[in-house]
């Protein structure tokens, strides 16, 4: 008698993987999601721990020593913690070149499977890398005392005057690549005036010309350095400050449309914070005071200063900032791009300036100060002349100058 074929034993095959697939899609959707969600959280924390490296070196004063980048490791490490990932599970690495930091971090975690543990045993990894930039703190306008940014002008520097001229702690620097040795007014920097420079350095792109070598003292005078390019620099912002008028006494920061005409005879102060001028600054003696302050010559604005008993301080120490929240320390003079309006400075023994003086599209006339120390400034001009018969001294500090804010982000 013959047996009747059955499908039994197909059907529970058939079962048994209907049951294997459907698990492994409810895997796929439950820790499959686990992972994904993981993810997502472990690489904000890794952005966030390189970050918080990144920013540790970008508020250092001076180049990261070897301290430095371990105590910024630490504080990255330190809030990965923060977020539920201990050291074991943390990388952080600092390397270098010749312009940035680079923060590397590495995290690893886990999921442990819940269905899926079915048919995988193991948990699933999950690994998170970034890597964050940072730019290496840079002195502005290569630290130099007074820089001509001009790339061709002959001359862009010129001491033709009758002013002594001495620079402790600094030098000068021509952008100009003029290096025509046929005859000594077609060179980057002339410096023909019967009086002395003395200073620690003399660079220009192009050519120097010393018409009396004996009255110039610097521990080098380089030539054909090759030229710089200043980092374009956001204008100052104006917003939230009231409409001002100068007068003597005490005056608050703002936007004076008819600028700030000063003159022998008065006193005032200024109280710490951004001045925006429409019209000159224009000192003619009297006691002129302001600490933690700054001037914006808008187009049309220039600078004239002839003496006085005068004391004006950059900001410094995160003092303020200015409408879109940025810090200007040690910006004493910024004049707005595309303004040319000439700077003139003649200072006396009486006057006190600290901080840099930013004109990158006009000239400067540097007129000394009566012999005093009391000059510590950073002057960049489209070009610069040194003019009169008032000595100069000046000491360059780099601390009281201006450092553009350095750039920080993600690369990784």
């Amino acid at each position: 008698m013959k047996r009747k074929k059955t499908e039994q034993g197909q059907i529970l095959v058939l079962l048994t993987l209907g049951v294997i697939t459907l698990l492994g899609f409810a895997a796929l959707a439950i820790d499959g999601g686990r992972v994904l969600g993981e993810k997502r959280n472990i690489q904000g924390v890794s952005d966030t721990t390189a970050m918080t490296g990144g920013l540790y070196l970008a508020y250092l004063e001076n180049p990261a020593t070897a301290g430095d980048k371990t105590a910024a490791i630490n504080a990255a490490i330190a809030r990965a913690a923060d977020n539920g990932y201990n050291s074991g599970q943390v990388t952080v690495s600092i390397t270098e070149d010749s312009k940035y930091y680079y923060v590397q971090s590495d995290i690893l975690s886990s999921v442990q499977p819940t269905i899926g543990r079915i048919v995988y045993g193991d948990d699933f990894d999950v690994a998170a890398r970034t890597i964050a930039r940072v730019e290496k703190i840079s002195v502005f306008a290569l630290g130099h005392a007074f820089y001509a940014k001009n790339p061709t002008a002959c001359g862009a520097i010129d001491h033709s005057g009758n002013a002594d001229v001495t620079i402790v702690n600094s030098g000068i620097f021509s952008n100009s690549n003029c290096a025509d040795a046929s005859k000594c007014s077609d060179n980057s920097i002339t410096i023909t005036g019967s009086a002395s420079f003395d200073g620690d350095i003399i660079t220009a792109a192009g050519g120097v010309c010393i018409q009396k070598p004996d009255d110039v003292h610097a521990d080098n005078i380089v030539t054909g350095a090759g030229q710089n390019t200043l980092p374009t620099l956001d204008e100052p912002d104006c917003s939230g400050l009231t409409a001002q008028t100068f007068s003597a006494g005490t005056n608050s920061p703002g936007i004076y449309s008819g600028g700030i005409h000063f003159s022998g005879g008065e006193t005032a102060d200024l109280e710490p914070g951004l001045y925006c001028l429409d019209d000159d600054l224009s000192i003619n003696n009297g006691t002129l005071t302001g600490d933690n302050v700054m001037f914006y010559l808008r187009n049309g604005a220039g600078l004239n200063i002839n003496g006085g008993d005068i004391s004006l301080t950059a900001p410094k120490g995160d003092p303020w900032t200015d409408g879109s929240g940025v810090y200007w320390n040690g910006m004493l003079i910024f004049q707005a791009y595309g303004n040319t309006e000439e700077l003139v400075m003649n200072g006396n023994a009486g006057s006190y300036f600290e901080g840099t003086i930013f004109v990158p599209d006009a000239n400067c006339k540097i007129n000394g100060s009566g012999a005093t120390t009391a000059l510590n400034i950073q002057v960049v001009c489209d070009t610069i002349d040194f003019i009169g018969t008032a000595d100069m001294y000046l000491v360059y500090t780099e601390e009281d100058k201006y450092i553009p804010p350095k750039s920080i982000e993600l690369v990784q």
